[in-house]
């Protein structure tokens, strides 16, 4: 039994309590060159999305990036529910470089 739940866990990058939903949001650039889904939870802060965004593009990690829902600045310290983001919403990314760089 603890070795089937260590391989869920290995599965799934979260852990699941009463209350949670899982869904997935899509993350697309600007210019359209980003198209990338993500599984989250309501309850996932937006930091741990922007956090995976990174690792997958480390080229925008050094922007200072706005992530847009529905023309609405993502505030990155809320939970996905409080930012009124749900099950295949699409977030924009908007970056804007450091430095003039």
């Amino acid at each position: 039994m603890e070795n089937e739940i260590r391989k869920l866990k290995e599965i799934f990058p979260f852990e699941y309590a009463k209350g949670d939903k899982i869904f997935t949001v899509n993350f697309i650039s600007l210019n359209e060159d980003i198209h990338y889904s993500m599984i989250c939870k309501n309850t996932d802060k937006f930091y741990r999305l922007e956090d995976a965004f990174y690792d997958k593009f480390p080229e925008y990690k050094n922007c200072s990036n706005f992530y847009l829902i529905h023309d609405k600045i993502i505030d990155k310290y809320n939970n996905l529910e409080s930012n009124n983001i749900n099950d295949n919403d699409i977030i924009v990314v908007k970056p804007k470089i450091n430095n003039g760089k």
